[in-house]
């Protein structure tokens, strides 16, 4: 699974910093106090769209001395504020500042730019219980955005472990994709029976579910962990279905049993508005909702033979007109496959004909069918390859069937044509039968000489 994002990602790393300086904390709209601001990416974030607007304390931080009952000195101090992802939107007068006294700026400041020293008369009242507020005028540049502070007194000295030079950090702002999606494989086995000549699944037919939803973000400003949804600006209003004009899912994978179409009809369902099956084209499309978990239900005609396929889904999200956001999404992820009922057959440490030269062995593998009806397909694949680079294809399809009273032969030459060279390792067969009806039994020829390696029926093997 796709794990897929329902897709949640933890900021406690951002929000931590050095030990026992002073306490730099967020205090933003639209998270709990002292987690960032979580803003989407897909936000037009040139020239200034993305700003601050008056008092509204959307990206303003918090700052007091380290530990219970601590305070700053008294007289002039020096606090020094640098910001990343996003520069001042106007020049700084010191007011940005809550504390009391006499406030100016003492070094930058100036619109466009990053940093700026702020001479301070009187920090002593900034404490854990009243802290002190920063609140800048700010443009975002498209990535996250990190607040440093530092203070020293005005003869140089650094206050609470902290400097001009010496910053403690906090993130202010985390950009994250607005949405996120979970494609969910279904855990029940949805096998093609034998006793229906495949026509037929076992238990309920569903595939997964698909769910598509505004991103959320877990923070960690203490202790529970509070899920926080993406917004789309920084007044804190979140990313909803009002952002969204569609989502449009596209499942590929054989869906000949499933066509409403055919006579009878089947059907292949993604959630619960009408999909558009495409037999010929192999897919099936959908719209379903935002943050509507959607089930994927395949129900077979009952005439047509259900082919054994892998089934992908492909997720297309597009934003409203009169979204702030300026891109959609795009997500895919594999749901449950439908299998065929039938038998495994391995054959432990066997090696490819290339490996087989060195000591001149050959390896037959023969297959039986004892039934008077052809078998299904048959397939092979190989685990524990010991050739180093090996690129294993997976299951393989050998041949379509199996005769009535006939046999499946192959040797070592033609199993290593469909599936590489592998060097040693086990091999499994799968045959869309019965396993009374099979026998399998592997030869290897040496010199003339043959060994029986595996023989009797693999019901018999295990008994």
């Amino acid at each position: 699974m796709l794990k897929k994002f329902l897709a949640t990602a933890s900021v406690a790393g951002l929000l931590a910093g050095a030990a026992s300086a002073l306490e730099v904390v967020p205090a933003v709209v639209g998270s709990p106090a002292g987690a960032p601001a979580i803003l989407a990416a897909e936000l037009d974030y040139a020239g200034g769209n993305v700003a601050t607007s008056g008092a509204h304390d959307q990206l303003r931080f918090t700052f007091y001395p380290t530990g219970a009952g601590a305070t700053f000195p008294t007289g002039n101090v020096v606090l020094r504020v640098v910001v990343t992802g996003a520069e001042f939107s106007s020049a700084l007068t010191g007011a940005e500042v809550g504390t009391a006294g006499t406030k100016v700026i003492s070094s930058g400041g100036t619109a466009g730019s990053s940093a700026v020293n702020f001479l301070l008369s009187d920090v002593s009242g900034c404490t854990s219980g009243t802290p002190c507020t920063v609140d800048l005028p700010l443009e975002l540049t498209g990535s996250n955005v990190t607040v440093s502070a530092g203070l020293e007194t005005d003869a140089g000295v650094p206050i609470d472990n902290t400097s001009l030079t010496n910053l403690k950090s906090a993130s202010l702002a985390m950009l994250v994709p607005a949405f996120s999606a979970t494609i969910t494989p279904s855990t029940t086995l949805s096998q093609a029976t034998l006793a229906s000549l495949f026509t037929s699944l076992t238990v309920d037919g569903i595939l997964g579910s698909i769910t598509v939803a505004p991103t959320q973000v877990d923070v960690d400003p203490g202790v529970p962990v509070v899920p926080v949804t993406v917004k789309r600006d920084l007044l804190g209003n979140a990313v909803d279905g009002t952002d969204v004009d569609s989502i449009d899912v596209s499942v590929a994978g054989i869906m000949d049993s499933f066509d409403p179409a055919s006579t009878p009809a089947g059907a292949f369902d993604i959630g619960a508005g009408p999909t558009t099956v495409d037999a010929a084209a192999d897919t099936a499309e959908a719209s379903i909702g935002l943050s509507v978990p959607s089930t994927v239900t395949a129900t077979p005609d009952g005439a047509t033979a259900i082919e054994r396929s892998d089934y992908v889904a492909s997720v297309a999200v597009s934003v409203a007109a009169l979204s702030p956001l300026t891109t959609g999404a795009t997500f895919s992820g594999a749901l449950q496959p439908i299998t065929r009922e039938g038998t495994e057959i391995t054959f432990p440490w066997t090696q490819t004909a290339t490996q087989g030269e060195a000591s001149g062995a050959t390896s037959v593998f023969r297959i039986g069918n004892l039934g008077a009806s052809a078998t299904g397909a048959v397939f092979g694949e190989v685990r524990n390859a010991s050739e180093a680079g090996y690129t294993n294809p997976g299951i393989v399809q050998l041949a379509p069937s199996i005769d009535g009273n006939g046999e499946f032969v192959i040797n070592s030459a033609d199993f290593e044509a469909a599936v590489g060279n592998y060097g040693r390792g086990d091999v499994r067969f799968i045959i869309e039968a019965q396993d009374s009806t099979l026998t399998g039994r592997q030869f290897v020829v040496r010199n003339g000489v043959i060994q029986q390696v595996i023989g009797g029926t693999v019901q018999q093997d295990q008994n």
